[in-house]
């Protein structure tokens, strides 16, 4: 099924092929911005699931390592009844990328 979600990822996926030399870079330092917790750090220190969900979805597009067992167990804290909308799209979004939708 196509959706907004995977023409991005393919999108994705091609710019970082066409540019091999930048794309080293840029995956190492989405890759330094993972936190201990397994979530990723946007505007501050601690990680922010907002954050993640884009940091995994370039990732994983990329086929980078990371991690994953860190990002499982920083989805799994959540508790979805006391996020907001916005968030709760983005733990969504990360659990299904990562297979774990049962799970949250």
């Amino acid at each position: 099924m196509k959706t907004i979600h995977h023409d991005m990822i393919e999108t994705l996926k091609q710019g970082l092929k066409a540019d091999l030399s930048h794309s080293d870079n840029t995956l190492r330092y989405i890759r330094s911005l993972q936190n201990s917790d397994g979530g990723f750090c946007g505007r501050t220190d601690q990680s922010d699931l907002y954050y993640t969900v884009f940091a995994v979805d370039v990732l994983c597009a990329a086929g980078a390592q990371f991690d994953r067992s860190g990002l499982i167990q920083y989805v799994r804290a959540f508790e979805p009844e006391n996020l907001d909308f916005v968030h709760v799209c983005c733990l969504a979004r990360c659990a299904a990328v990562m297979s774990i939708l049962d799970d949250c």
